[in-house]
């Protein structure tokens, strides 16, 4: 399966990279600007637009601190929480309807298992788990069980944290590899570039692969303030870019706000990324079509400075290797292999390109080539 598939919205498939318009909390607790915000991501090409559903208290301590810089005047994560303004649980179902309207993904971070239950009832598209939750075992298994696409942030990993939690998922439930987004990421709010890390995409390929954990895809979640990393995430095989966006002249009390693009901003991300997509191309080493002409123009092949009989003896000096190269010609190296002890199955003239079957190997040895 090359392709991860999704009930309202196009399917994530290798050769592109989807953007995921991140709203968190920055309709601060208006559904009419949820659903605005919809349309606007929409118009600006995302894939599919994502939120989050959290209360205050059942996400932190009273006095937890905040993690992350937004130069807002408050000090707790409950008290931002709340100050940012939070859609209820129930209130999300409009939103959906909007996002359905669309074409777009509606996809959704649940902060508990209420919330899990909340976004089973109105048939959320995909789920997606924060980097501080990636240790959060029931809300993996609650989400899993689900039998929905996830997206798997991992920002602040350490590399067996990742190891350990995909293996179990896997353990619970194999089938969880073909609709399983694992995202490089970075928990530091907003990123500055030094802190982008987007070659952490290149190493969690490299992670699937060698665990045999394929078709799990990696993607990226965007914390930065500009959109030249969602073109670098996409140019390192992003298949999906998650980038955090707000509403047009944006001002409220959100930290989202400080590092999220309005929807202008997002359709310069979607531009970015459709360009580092295009870069990136595919990780096949393969000649493209489009190199076919290049590789035959480009290599040399063997054309006899002799003229030849058939049944002679191959010399290694009868040959000098020359552009072009056509579609049947010998490559160099089989040639050099062939010299030593090889018979010319083909009377061929001086000036002639050699085939594989203009020579026989003694031995038989032909078909290892």
């Amino acid at each position: 399966m090359t392709e991860i598939t999704f009930k309202n919205a196009a399917s994530l498939k290798r050769g592109r990279c989807a953007v995921l318009a991140e709203a968190g909390q920055c309709m601060e607790g208006s559904v009419a600007r949820a659903i605005q915000m919809v349309h606007d991501a929409a118009d600006a090409g995302a894939w599919g637009i994502k939120t989050q559903l959290l209360r205050p208290e059942s996400i932190a301590t009273d006095d937890a601190p905040k993690y992350w810089d937004d130069g807002l005047a408050t000090t707790t994560q409950r008290e931002a929480f709340t100050k940012a303004g939070l859609l209820g649980y129930d209130e999300w179902e409009r939103v959906r309807d909007a996002a359905r309207e669309r074409n777009l993904a509606f996809v959704a971070t649940p902060f508990d298992l209420d919330a899990v239950d909340a976004l089973e009832a109105i048939d959320v598209d995909a789920y997606k788990i924060a980097s501080g939750d990636l240790l959060y075992l029931p809300l993996l298994e609650r989400v899993l069980n689900t039998a929905r696409p996830i997206i798997l942030s991992t920002g602040a990993a350490w590399l067996d944290e990742v190891e350990t939690i995909v293996s179990w998922m896997l353990e619970r439930d194999p089938s969880v590899r073909y609709r399983l987004v694992v995202l490089a990421c970075s928990l530091v709010y907003p990123t500055p570039i030094a802190e982008a890390n987007t070659g952490r995409i290149v190493r969690l390929r490299e992670l699937i692969a060698e665990y045999g954990w394929s078709p799990i895809r990696v993607g990226y979640s965007d914390h930065t303030t500009g959109v030249g990393a969602a073109r670098d995430a996409a140019a390192a095989g992003a298949i999906l870019l998650e980038k955090h966006y707000t509403y047009r002249n944006a001002s409220g009390p959100v930290a989202d706000h400080a590092m999220a693009v309005d929807p202008d901003g997002l359709r310069d991300v979607v531009e970015q990324v459709d360009l580092g997509a295009l870069v990136y191309g595919d990780d096949l080493i393969i000649p493209t079509e489009a190199e076919e002409r290049a590789r035959h123009g480009a290599r040399r092949g063997c054309y006899l400075k002799r003229s030849v009989q058939a049944g002679e003896y191959v010399l290694a000096d009868d040959v000098e290797y020359l552009r072009p190269a056509p579609y049947y010609a010998m490559p160099p190296n089989i040639f050099v292999e062939m010299s030593d002890g090889g018979t010319y199955v083909n009377a061929k003239r001086a000036g002639d390109f050699l085939t594989v079957n203009d020579l026989h190997l003694a031995g038989g040895r032909l078909d290892s080539f």
